[in-house]
C-alpha cells in the first residue's frame, strides 16, 4: 500500500507600514510632527565719542536643533504595494510572485538636524564734516549644518526566499537596506558688509533732509534638500549652496511744512546670486 503526500509552499511575502485602525473604503490623511529648540546670543559694544570717530563690536552665536517627520497614510498605497509586485510585467508589474515592496506609507524623517552659526562684525562711523557721515561695516560668518534623515516609500528588500518582517524603529535608519537614508555635515564661511554715504544738507524748502547711497553684501547658508532615492532622482543635489546678494540703494528721507509732512524716496537694485527657491 503506497500513498502520495502533496506538498505545497506559500509564497514569501514582506510589507511595512503604520498599523492605525481598519476601514472597508480608500482612506488617507497627513501627519507631521516636529520639535524645535533654538538659542541665540548677542553681544554688542559700541562708542560714544565727541569726536568725529565712532565705531561699534560685536559677537553671535545661533544653534538649533530639529526633529521632523511627515507621514501620508493611504490605503491606496498599501494595496499598491501588495498587489503591484504580483502583477505580471506583460500587464505593467514588477512580475515577482511572492514579494511586496515594504514602506508602503510615505515616511519624510528628520532624525536629527543641528545648525551651528558663530559671526563677529563690527562697523565704523566717520563724520566727515556737519553734513556728511560715512558708514563701513563688515561681518565673517560660519555656518554649520548637521542632517540625519530619511524617506520611505516603496522601498524594494530581497528576501532571499524567506518570509521576511521589517521594522523600522526611529531614530534609525539602515534597517531597509535600499532606503535613502543619509547622515551628511556642511560647513559654510563667508565675509560679507556694507558701505553707507548719508549726506544731511540744509535746505529752506525743508525742515530736514537726508540724502544717502548705500551698497551691501549679503548672504544666507546653503543646506540640504529634503531626502530621496538617488536611484531615482540621479541628476538631483543632495545639497544646495549659499545665496548672495549685490544690493545697491539711493534715497532720500524729507521732513516738511513744519513736521506735518514726510516725504521718503528710494530706488533700488538687487543683483542675487544662487537664488533659493522652494518647489
Amino acid at each position: 500500500m503506497s500513498s502520495a503526500r502533496a506538498r505545497t509552499r506559500a509564497h514569501p511575502r514582506a510589507a511595512g507600514g503604520n498599523r492605525g485602525g481598519c476601514s472597508n473604503s480608500l482612506d488617507a490623511y497627513d501627519q507631521s510632527n516636529q520639535e524645535t529648540d533654538q538659542r541665540s546670543y548677542e553681544a554688542r559694544i559700541q562708542s560714544n565719542y565727541e569726536g568725529e570717530f565712532n565705531f561699534m563690536l560685536g559677537a553671535f552665536h545661533m544653534d538649533a536643533e530639529t526633529f521632523n517627520e511627515y507621514w501620508v497614510i493611504a490605503t491606496g498605497l498599501d494595496y499598491f504595494a501588495l498587489v503591484f509586485p504580483e502583477v505580471p510585467r506583460a500587464l505593467g508589474g514588477l512580475g515577482l510572485p511572492g514579494q511586496a515592496l515594504v514602506a508602503p506609507s510615505y515616511v519624510n524623517r528628520t532624525n536629527a538636524y543641528e545648525l551651528e552659526s558663530n559671526a563677529v562684525f563690527g562697523e565704523a562711523y566717520f563724520q566727515l564734516n556737519d553734513e556728511l557721515k560715512l558708514t563701513a561695516g563688515i561681518r565673517y560668518t560660519v555656518d554649520r549644518k548637521d542632517i540625519d534623515d530619511v524617506q520611505y516609500l516603496y522601498n524594494q528588500y530581497n528576501l532571499n526566499g524567506a518570509t521576511t518582517f521589517v521594522t523600522v524603529p526611529f531614530g534609525f535608519n539602515d534597517t531597509i537596506p535600499n532606503a535613502p537614508a543619509r547622515r551628511d555635515d556642511e560647513e559654510w564661511k563667508e565675509a560679507t558688509g556694507r558701505v553707507v554715504l548719508d549726506w544731511s544738507p540744509d535746505l529752506a524748502m525743508t525742515d530736514s533732509t537726508l540724502l544717502y547711497a548705500s551698497y551691501s553684501r549679503g548672504y544666507k547658508g546653503g543646506g540640504f534638500n529634503p531626502p530621496f532615492d538617488p536611484a531615482l532622482f540621479p541628476n538631483t543635489a543632495q545639497t544646495f549652496d549659499p545665496e548672495y546678494i549685490n544690493a545697491f540703494e539711493l534715497g532720500t528721507k524729507n521732513i516738511l511744512l513744519d513736521g506735518t509732512l514726510q516725504a521718503n524716496l528710494s530706488a533700488f537694485f538687487y543683483d542675487y546670486e544662487g537664488l533659493q527657491v522652494s518647489k
